[in-house]
């Protein structure tokens, strides 16, 4: 019995699963091809992700509130 539940389950997430891609890819195919380049200035694009993401600039620039900073959290990330 427990099984038999389990397959009715996972026919019913899969089928809901295959649902809700079907509506994003019928949104995405709504839209028209981008005008703007992607792939010019590649490694300024790779530095600024290096930067913002990796190097977590926001946390470490100065704050507002000299009393409040969070340069702590460098270290946590």
């Amino acid at each position: 019995m427990k099984q038999l539940i389990f397959a009715a389950l996972l026919v019913a997430a899969i089928a809901f699963f295959v649902r809700t891609v079907r509506r994003y890819v019928r949104v995405m195919l709504m839209g028209g091809p981008d005008p703007r380049p992607r792939f010019d200035r590649l490694h300024l694009r790779l530095l600024a992700v290096l930067v913002e993401f990796v190097g977590q600039r926001k946390v470490a620039e100065r704050q507002i509130k000299p009393s409040v900073n969070s340069y702590h959290h460098l270290w946590i990330f």
